[in-house]
């Protein structure tokens, strides 16, 4: 993944050789919200400058998921100076050689920034190796200090594998969507969550339920929508997944859409048979139907 981390980095560059000392240097205790910290600080004959950096390892908007993120990625920074700049694959220990002199250093200035996003939409993918600096100058009777603190990844790439993704789980999809991995990583997105079908007609009885007016037996019909089957008709079906009515009567038999005599035909044959009608008086008893119901049933039965 990674080289390896420089803790701090520190430069005097002495145009001005006469009375320069080095104040302080290293590493610092970051403040919260910030993960490492560096600082340097140059004397030259009065002309005292101070450099500080902090950074955050990286953080996500979204859920990480070791290499995947399901949200843009970014490292917080900030920095004490006159200015503070990023740059990428620094692949020498010697970070400041043609990146810094007496004036600032290469790469973008960061004034007035506080992060810098690495991955932004999905399919994004990051694996460089990122440096933050701090520069500071000061100048006072002729002479003048530079100091320069740096923090971040020394490389020249591969420091990181940072994937961004739409999802990596179920759980990162809203209600009656699933995650869809089925493709390269870079294609990883939410879809309508799809019910399992089974490669062959399976007809499961249940409920009447009303189409148009009309008290309709309800089946459950699965047949491997993946390969372009029909799907399922059912009220409680996602919308993705409901077939017409048309195409219900076109694949089911007649007892499964003909109009039904009342809830209480059970079979659809236009009748109510003694039994049927006695399923409705066992339902009444235990609470199941109202009055009215059975009422509707008894005089279905009677015709």
């Amino acid at each position: 993944m990674k080289s390896f981390f420089l803790i701090f980095g520190i430069f005097l560059i002495g145009f001005i050789s006469a009375g320069c000392n080095q104040v302080e240097s290293g590493s610092c205790t970051p403040s919260s919200g910030y993960d490492y910290c560096a600082h340097t600080s140059w004397n030259c004959d009065g002309a005292l400058s101070y450099a500080k950096v902090q950074i955050s390892n990286v953080q996500t908007e979204g859920t990480q998921y070791g290499s995947y993120s399901t949200g843009d990625t970014y490292i917080n920074f900030n920095f004490v100076g006159d200015s503070g700049y990023f740059n990428e694959n620094i692949n020498s220990n010697n970070w400041w050689d043609g990146n810094c002199n007496a004036y600032g250093c290469a790469g973008s200035d960061m004034f007035g920034a506080s992060s810098i996003k690495l991955t932004n939409n999905p399919g994004d993918h990051y694996t460089n190796c990122p440096m933050f600096y701090a520069f500071d100058r000061a100048d006072s009777g002729g002479y003048f200090s530079t100091s320069i603190a740096a923090s971040g990844w020394l490389g020249s790439g591969n420091c990181f594998d940072i994937k961004q993704v739409e999802c990596y789980d179920n759980s990162d999809c809203g209600s009656g969507y699933e995650c869809d991995k089925s493709g390269d990583w870079t294609t990883w997105g939410c879809v309508e969550e799809q019910i399992p079908c089974p490669d062959t007609l399976n007809f499961n009885p249940t409920l009447p339920f009303d189409i148009n007016g009309c008290a309709v037996w309800q089946y459950f019909i699965q047949y491997n929508h993946c390969n372009g089957g029909w799907f399922v008709y059912s009220p409680d079906a996602p919308s993705s997944l409901q077939m017409s009515e048309g195409q219900y009567r076109e694949i089911a038999p007649p007892q499964c859409w003909q109009v039904c005599n009342t809830f209480a035909d059970t079979n659809c044959d236009g009748q109510v048979t003694r039994d049927e009608l006695g399923v409705v008086i066992d339902d009444w008893i235990n609470g199941q139907v109202t009055r009215d119901e059975l009422g509707v049933a008894i005089s279905a039965w009677v015709q």
